[in-house]
């Protein structure tokens, strides 16, 4: 990868708050972990609309309020569009 490339995974994973998990093979972490690195990997694509199915799922209480505060970040502060689909009426 190039320099930029990882500064911009660093970035993210700051962000997210997943930076302890960047040295981590990804078949060693969690569900929610999985979860968030996939989170953070459509993130690095910088696309104008991101699709997330599911996206909390397998995410503790606090991990899926961070992702919908995220969501919303990436909303308002990035001008980006965001839709998700989820069956948790919490959300």
């Amino acid at each position: 990868p190039t320099e930029e490339s990882e500064n911009k995974a660093s970035s993210i994973a700051a962000e997210i708050g997943i930076e302890h998990l960047l040295e981590k093979q990804f078949d060693r972490l969690s569900g929610g972990e999985q979860q968030l690195v996939l989170i953070a990997r459509a993130l690095m694509q910088s696309a104008p609309i991101l699709l997330l199915d599911e996206p909390t799922s397998h995410l503790d209480f606090t991990n899926q309020h961070m992702g919908m505060n995220l969501k919303r970040s990436l909303e308002f502060n990035k001008g980006e569009t965001t839709v998700i689909t989820a069956h948790d009426p919490n959300i």
